[in-house]
């Protein structure tokens, strides 16, 4: 029974410096083959070690310590280029809210700050909040970043929520958009050509069959609702009616068909 938490706890001591995002970006477990063999007799079959590769167009290799369920079978290898971990399961909270709070610290903490065991990140008579204040100083310049940008994450979808909003109220109104909600790129250019209808179609096309089945079959999920609204919003504020693009208010309507939650069916 193995799990990346594990791969983690158990790396070599060489890599003991990095943090949880930083090892699942940088690294990642390979079964031992033939070559990994040879460089793993060389080194006396040591566990926790660093392989040596100099001479070889290898990338970077490591063995897990003993404690380690796969330490026999597996090694870690270098990514050639770093990749983006993806994070599952629950999302990580808005810095800002006290309800959350121990649970955001946490996440930092564990994401962000080495550690093999939870005693390395917060002591027995600490809050994870405490817990955070104190470790701050070890996050990487990198890791200040990361987490600055999970917190602009929050804040552009808080922001896309509210103009979406706000693009509702005006439509169910009856009146015009204020122009102060429309992007800068609709705004009238004498310099710039009319928009063109094939143009939109194609944008619009880029939803495809797959992508609205995908969306049907999780009826009532929040994004479908969004895009729903969204494109009723568009229908109903007549955007197209000066572009004589009788085709693409039939496409936005196809479209309003394919997203509305009540939706049961796909058309003929």
């Amino acid at each position: 029974m193995v799990n990346t938490r594990l791969d983690y706890q158990h790396r070599s001591k060489h890599l003991t410096a990095l943090c949880l995002y930083d090892f699942f970006s940088h690294f990642h477990k390979k079964l031992i083959d033939k070559s990994d063999r040879r460089l793993i007799k060389s080194a006396n079959g040591s566990e926790g070690e660093r392989l040596d590769t100099e001479g070889t167009k290898m990338n970077e290799r490591y063995t897990f310590e003993s404690a380690h369920p796969q330490s026999s079978s597996h090694i870690v290898m270098k990514h050639t280029n770093p990749v983006v971990p993806v994070l599952v399961g629950p999302q990580i909270p808005r810095k800002e809210r006290d309800e959350t709070g121990e649970r955001y610290s946490r996440a930092l903490l564990t994401l962000f700050v080495p550690w093999r065991s939870v005693h390395d990140l917060c002591a027995l008579n600490q809050t994870w909040t405490e817990a955070l204040e104190v470790q701050k100083p070890l996050f990487s310049p990198a890791s200040l970043k990361i987490i600055e940008n999970i917190q602009l994450l929050h804040e552009c979808k808080h922001d896309r929520d509210e103009h979406l909003r706000q693009v509702l109220v005006e439509a169910q109104s009856g009146n015009s958009i204020d122009p102060v909600l429309i992007p800068n790129y609709y705004e009238e250019d004498q310099n710039t050509e009319e928009d063109d209808p094939e143009q939109l179609l194609q944008m619009l096309s880029t939803v495809n069959e797959a992508t609205t089945n995908a969306y049907s079959a999780l009826n009532g999920n929040q994004e479908q609702r969004y895009l729903y609204d969204a494109l009723q919003a568009i229908d109903n504020t007549d955007r197209f009616a000066l572009l004589n693009g009788e085709c693409i208010r039939a496409t936005v309507r196809k479209y309003l068909f394919l997203f509305r939650p009540e939706k049961r069916m796909e058309p003929k």
